[in-house]
């Protein structure tokens, strides 16, 4: 399952509007155990730009912001669905890799 997180926002000195997210999602994945185990991990950041108007109702003053609310905010603007399979397509190639580097001396 893809983790998503908040890692900054940038907001109006003026009304606490945000106007910028930086976002990441990430995955990780366990296949086997003991000396067998191995752990894919693959992330992806990004940033998100947003235009607030402290003037509608819907507005939420920085202080009363959630991690949820602003992950909303960001997948109303993102394509989530691309991303996390993109996600998963990186760990999938990572499983299951189709070229090998190294020289064989």
């Amino acid at each position: 399952m893809t983790t998503w997180q908040i890692l900054n926002l940038e907001r109006n000195a003026s009304d606490g509007g945000v106007i910028k997210v930086y976002w990441l999602a990430k995955r990780h994945e366990q296949v086997g155990e003991g000396e067998n185990e191995s752990v894919y991990s693959a992330y992806y950041k990004g940033t998100t730009d947003l235009t607030p108007d402290a003037s509608l109702d819907s507005f939420i003053l920085f202080e009363n912001l959630t991690e949820d609310v602003v992950l909303d905010w960001v997948y109303n603007e993102i394509n989530k669905t691309e991303i996390e399979t993109e996600i998963t397509n990186s760990i999938e190639g990572q499983k299951n890799p189709t070229t090998f580097e190294g020289v064989p001396w």
